[in-house]
């Protein structure tokens, strides 16, 4: 609804209880079935927040529900009633390890250690499988082979993203119903000498395997067929950024026009507060490719690809031009942060090096967002600062969150080079 309480309650518990795990799902918004015109701030507000006090997010996206009710089960309107019965149902499997004894599965405290590598990327995509309506269930497999490699099709995501298009920086499958271990364990085998499934280079095995013996348990009359057996996926992917780029694209759509922000500025929120967490989401994004990329891998460009791709597509008056200016206002507060730790054209830097110019780069960001916010997140006034200080000229068509991507891009690029020297 947007009113804050979810995330209000997430911060009370989170200080209430600190040493306990909190696992969160959290449902981002789709044009298919939007009921408030300010989702996009609702749910960069809400990511925002989860950051700081959910140790793990579970995401769920109306759009690639919507389209599972209607491509799999045969729904032609899916209503909030069928949503939510297959809500329930994934999280039914993942929660089943601490309601049944009879079996071995993940608890919350596992979930947070096995698909958290770094604690900011906490972000989790769920898949299920199977994902059929009662006329289908019939004569199609429910073997354990079957059930794995659907796991990792897009149309059993959760999410609306393609999982080809990343890496997998660590993965749960959870199996309910009758399974043999053996069968688990061929098929997994499989799976990790299958191309199609990229894990990170530093994380190679990458998969945490979850059993209930209990079956599965379905709403009679149901949209899903009642079968014996289930499986959902638990996977950290940098496919991912494909949902972080849309929620960031219409929150710009809203946002340059500062669009309805005055409602939140009458409930007491700071006027910069959504731009801020707007940029914690630029962040989130930039972080998640980054620690592939700084490992040899190529997924750090295709948040750019992809972002320019949805905008030249989706609105044609808006072009991302990537201005040398902005390269040069980047460069201008990176080397000013690294001061004497400017090490970038030193072949053979060691370690030590690099992860000082890590912490350089994210000194040069806070220097960065401190003189935005002292310019009330307004471009113009910023933009005519940015000339009159460094003269500087600044196309007013790019949006801040540009300068950012290009920013974020720039010091990856930089901190990668540092780091597959020491390689």
């Amino acid at each position: 609804t947007g009113s804050g309480f979810a995330s209000l309650l997430s911060e009370r518990l989170s200080t209430e209880y600190s040493k306990k795990s909190k696992l969160e799902f959290a449902v981002f918004p789709s044009p298919k079935i939007s009921t408030v015109i300010v989702e996009p701030y609702n749910t960069v507000l809400n990511t925002h927040m989860g950051l700081e006090y959910s140790d793990c997010v579970f995401i769920v996206d109306n759009e690639a529900l919507w389209d599972i009710c209607t491509r799999s089960l045969d729904i032609k309107k899916p209503s909030f009633v069928s949503i939510n019965r297959l809500i329930a149902q994934v999280i039914s499997n993942i929660t089943a390890g601490s309601r049944f004894t009879d079996g071995y599965t993940a608890d919350f405290i596992e979930f947070q250690t096995n698909l958290v590598p770094f604690p900011r990327i906490h972000f989790p995509l769920v898949s299920y499988a199977p994902i059929r309506s009662a006329e289908k269930t019939y004569h199609e497999q429910n073997d354990t082979m079957a059930l794995t490699q659907e796991l990792f099709h897009p149309h059993n995501q959760m999410v609306k993203v393609n999982p080809t298009n990343g890496k997998y920086m660590a993965t749960a499958v959870i199996y309910r119903g009758p399974v043999n271990q053996p069968d688990v364990n061929t098929t997994i085998q499989k799976l990790k000498n299958d191309r199609r499934i990229t894990f990170a280079d530093w994380c190679p095995t990458g998969f945490k395997i979850g059993y209930t013996a209990s079956p599965p348990i379905f709403v009679p009359g149901g949209d899903l067929a009642p079968v014996q057996r289930s499986a959902v996926g638990l996977s950290n992917s940098t496919a991912l950024v494909e949902a972080w780029a849309r929620i960031d694209y219409k929150f710009d759509l809203m946002y340059a026009k500062r669009s309805f922000v005055h409602w939140y500025v009458g409930e007491g929120m700071e006027e910069g507060s959504p731009a801020l967490a707007h940029n914690t989401l630029i962040i989130l994004a930039s972080m998640q490719t980054s620690k592939i990329a700084v490992f040899k891998s190529k997924s750090s460009s295709f948040t750019e690809d992809m972002i320019q791709e949805r905008t030249t597509r989706r609105e044609h008056s808006i072009r991302f031009r990537w201005n040398p200016n902005i390269r040069r206002i980047i460069l201008h507060f990176f080397t000013q942060a690294l001061g004497d730790r400017c090490v970038c054209s030193i072949p053979g830097v060691s370690m030590q090096q690099a992860d000082d110019l890590k912490e350089a780069g994210y000194n040069s960001i806070q220097s960065f967002l401190t003189m935005f916010i002292k310019y009330r997140c307004d471009s113009a006034r910023f933009a005519a600062h940015l000339y009159r200080r460094y003269n500087i000229e600044y196309i007013q068509a790019l949006t801040i969150g540009e300068i950012f991507r290009e920013y974020f891009r720039t010091i990856g690029v930089i901190y990668g080079y540092c780091v597959r020297k020491c390689i």
